[in-house]
């Protein structure tokens, strides 16, 4: 059995904007990730299709064949980092991993976190009017 540890990230961002977000870097480590959706297990190749407005959890695999690996083996020893559990809930991201510390996992949770607390998430909007610099 492999291990399970949960990072909370702090975010502003919306549901559909943290998970596509923590996607994105997913997506640029693993290229070739197969996308589940954690509500209805329905499994995506393209990302485009993953339903990001109407689900707050997902299932990420490096990719087709290690997912079906972890549908016959489960949480198997050799398939230590090779999936990332990705939820949102209002005003935070829990991710999901084996081992956070390992170079991999905290390469991807620094990304994620770094992605999530970037400025466009964190501005909240005011009324009035906005003076310019001269």
């Amino acid at each position: 059995m492999i291990g399970r540890e949960d990072v909370e990230i702090q975010t502003f961002a919306d549901g559909s904007t943290a998970l596509e977000v923590c996607l994105r870097v997913l997506l640029d480590t693993w290229p070739d990730a197969c996308v589940e959706d954690g509500e209805t297990g329905a499994r995506y190749r393209s990302t485009w299709d993953v339903p990001l407005g109407k689900t707050t959890e997902l299932l990420v695999y490096q990719d087709e064949r290690t997912a079906k690996k972890w549908d016959e083996l489960g949480a198997a020893p050799e398939l230590h980092d090779t999936m990332v559990h990705v939820l949102f809930d209002p005003g935070y991201v829990n991710v999901v991993v084996d081992d956070p510390g390992s170079e991999g996992m905290s390469c991807l949770l620094d990304a994620m976190q770094n992605a999530l607390n970037q400025d466009m998430f964190a501005i909240r909007a005011q009324s009035g009017q906005v003076e310019l610099a001269a």
